[in-house]
């Protein structure tokens, strides 16, 4: 039984809506919901997180329905944007918040572990205007990973940070997850990160999920035009042909091959005025080797 699933969940805004959208997540497993600003990635972090309730559809993580559930009964962590640290305590009892359940020293013990973790030892006595947003970003995921949480979710984690330790503390956040075994879902508009931090990706434009799978398989089998310029498979990978009558007609001339036909797949078709439009997508690999001739 996979850890969290997703059945045709939904939520309608003025002039927005979330269309109804499944998917389930393995325990340990890391997703990312990749997407254009207004796409619906923070929609659905905030139905998970609790903060909104659906208008149809259901949430289960670990067999409980947690659908209209508050967020402090959901055993869900989240690291916001903007971290969200309380100013007026210092790092150790940031961390601390969460775990006021546990007795004295197995609250010691916790955040002792939780700050080695995020290599924050030496810091425990900083406020957060003290610490650099590198330092802040591993603060907030370190009090969302105190409480063991069943599932983290995380929203834009690396868009505050400068680009030069952007990508180092991308992998030191992988590394982390992975070592403490974190189901986690992150909000990110950026395809490289989803790449190097994923075992699932999750598409979404306009309130609608394109396509959900692993990055290699969203890289070399996109099912839609969209997700194949969004992980870069660009021109002249996307072929756009007008069908009409007998002949398929390119916008720039007449096409008499289309390569090779076992590579080439077709991933949109639709009518339009004078004839049909479709989308052929070649594999980046097989460019090299496949050959389209215009008259």
């Amino acid at each position: 039984m996979p850890l969290l699933s997703i059945q045709s969940l939904g939520k309608r805004y003025a002039g927005f809506e979330l269309f109804p959208l499944s998917f389930e997540l393995e325990e340990g497993q890391i997703l990312s919901l990749v997407g254009e600003s207004g796409s619906g990635k923070t929609t659905l972090l905030r139905l998970l997180a609790g903060f909104e309730a659906p208008d149809c559809g259901q949430i289960r993580l670990n067999g409980r329905d947690l659908s209209f559930a508050p967020p402090e009964k959901r055993g869900i962590g989240m690291v916001f944007q903007d971290y969200a640290l309380f100013p007026h305590l210092n790092i150790a009892k940031n961390i601390a918040f969460g775990l006021g359940k546990l007795s004295s020293s197995a609250r010691k013990t916790r955040i002792e572990e939780m700050m080695s973790l995020t290599g924050l030892s030496s810091l425990a006595q900083k406020y957060p205007h003290q610490l650099s947003g590198g330092e802040q970003q591993r603060a907030a995921l370190a009090r969302a990973l105190a409480p063991s949480p069943a599932l983290l979710l995380l929203d834009e984690p690396f868009s505050n940070l400068d680009a030069l330790i952007h990508e180092q503390l991308r992998d030191e956040l992988s590394q982390m997850l992975r070592k403490q075994g974190t189901t986690a879902i992150f909000v990110t508009h950026d395809v490289d990160d989803a790449c190097a931090i994923s075992d699932q990706m999750l598409v979404m434009y306009r309130g609608k999920m394109l396509q959900a799978g692993c990055p290699d398989e969203l890289i070399h089998a996109p099912a839609d035009p969209y997700v194949a310029r969004l992980m870069q498979t660009v021109h002249p990978q996307l072929l756009r042909l007008r069908k009409e009558g007998f002949k398929t007609q390119a916008w720039q001339g007449e096409v008499y091959a289309a390569g090779n036909a076992a590579q080439t797949r077709l991933i949109e078709r639709r009518a339009v005025p004078g004839g049909e439009e479709i989308t052929l997508f070649v594999p980046s690999e097989s460019t090299d080797k496949e050959t389209v001739s215009r008259k």
